[in-house]
């Protein structure tokens, strides 16, 4: 079975526990992975697992397939050992469009004038070859993106991208066989017919992050208590869950939200049962049955947008209202919850003009009998995901209601 390199977009740790919660489903998309700086090596998938992670998570860029590796690392600008390295492969591929990318964990990747002298000399190699026709895509030293890769069709068989993962002991070097369909994910971000953008939303790569956090089967029902313009609901739809439940205490964001799922399904070949309900989050109880929902996905009420970063009294301000919320908030989750269910949760965190973070969960008492925290792969038990220049972030943490003994 093939190995797979997987890279990953600007929050790494957040994508590679994306990543090994997707394995630890049960169901076909099963593997081990490693992580090496912003890229996984995986081991144990299937082909076709392989080429459907950028559409299954969010948080995922690329998938090349391993062609060998190396424990003889060059230095960063020996031009002529990169060749040897690289040549076999190509000379075998005989690519008529080809581009190199970089991703290192050690920061020693060949800089802008190595890559280039490089290329060009895989460009002369293919055509001695006789290989008519040859264009060598420059990143000018960077990675290629989503969009240079598939505005070249490098995936496609008579084209490849070579991606060069450098570790600290191994190097290895792999083809491109799938990238993030970011037109996919951009329409269900800009194109959905609801959009309020002055009350935040979350962005339907981290929604699809935080359903495959949970990390189980999808049986039972899915539930986001804070369903907004219902972002989690439709990544929840998509990801495969079939009995999904949004709640919101504002009318308007119940409205957007069935708008928003009849949009994805005139769109998208989705199945799945939708209900929805106008009520505040500790009358869950009323609309869904005790211990009866699988998985909790949400971003709670981040409390009032912030244009600049706050100061450290504006914060305790707007902490104030807000953590009586969330107590109720997971009072009410934990009645719902079947033994055994998780809970998704992001939490604001801000960002002060003193460049300190801070959050909400360490404010709040979790009840050992109510919850415990998972933590995630790099023992940490949240992952904060911010945007550049964001002044509120997003604090994640997952969070299961024990099994009665």
């Amino acid at each position: 079975m093939a190995k797979y390199v997987v890279i990953f977009g600007r929050e790494p740790a957040l994508a590679f526990a994306e990543l090994t919660r997707l394995f630890a489903r049960g169901d076909a998309t099963t593997g081990t992975a490693q992580l090496l700086g912003s890229v996984a090596v995986v081991s144990g998938l299937e082909a076709s697992a392989a080429v459907r992670l950028p559409e299954l998570l969010g948080g995922t860029v690329k998938v090349a397939e391993v062609l060998g590796q190396i424990t003889n690392i060059p230095k960063a600008h020996d031009v002529s050992p990169w060749l040897d390295i690289l040549l076999p492969q190509v000379t075998r591929l005989r690519p008529a469009t080809f581009g190199i990318s970089y991703y290192t964990a050690t920061g020693q990747a060949p800089g802008a004038q190595a890559v280039e002298k490089i290329g060009l000399s895989i460009k002369r190699h293919l055509k001695t070859l006789g290989v008519s026709g040859v264009r060598w895509v420059n990143g000018r030293g960077q990675p290629l993106t989503s969009v240079q890769v598939t505005g070249n069709k490098l995936t496609q068989d008579k084209n490849a991208e070579f991606i060069v993962v450098i570790g600290d002991e191994v190097a290895y070097i792999a083809r491109t066989v799938a990238v993030q369909p970011y037109e996919a994910w951009g329409k269900r971000d800009y194109g959905r017919p609801r959009r309020n953008a002055r009350a935040g939303m979350l962005p339907p790569k981290l929604a699809r992050a935080m359903v495959n956090l949970l990390g189980m089967p999808m049986r039972g029902t899915l539930l986001d208590p804070f369903c907004g313009s219902g972002t989690v609901l439709m990544e929840a739809l998509l990801a495969g869950w079939q009995n999904v439940v949004g709640t919101d205490i504002a009318k308007l964001a119940v409205t957007d939200s069935a708008a928003n799922i009849d949009w994805l399904r005139e769109h998208t070949p989705v199945s799945g049962e939708v209900k929805l309900f106008t009520i505040p989050v500790p009358d869950l109880a009323t609309v869904v049955p005790s211990e009866s929902v699988q998985g909790i996905v949400t971003e709670v009420a981040l409390g009032p947008p912030c244009a600049a970063r706050p100061n450290e009294k504006s914060v305790a301000a707007m902490k104030e209202p807000l953590l009586p919320l969330y107590s109720k908030a997971l009072e009410s989750f934990a009645a719902v919850l079947i033994p055994g269910g998780r809970a998704v949760i992001a939490f604001p965190v801000w960002e002060t003009d003193e460049g300190s973070a801070i959050g909400v969960i360490a404010d709040l008492v979790l009840d050992m009998a109510m919850f415990r925290v998972i933590p995630f792969p790099d023992g940490a038990q949240t992952s904060i995901y911010r945007r550049p220049g964001q002044a509120v972030g997003r604090e994640i943490i997952v969070l299961e209601k024990p099994v009665n003994n």
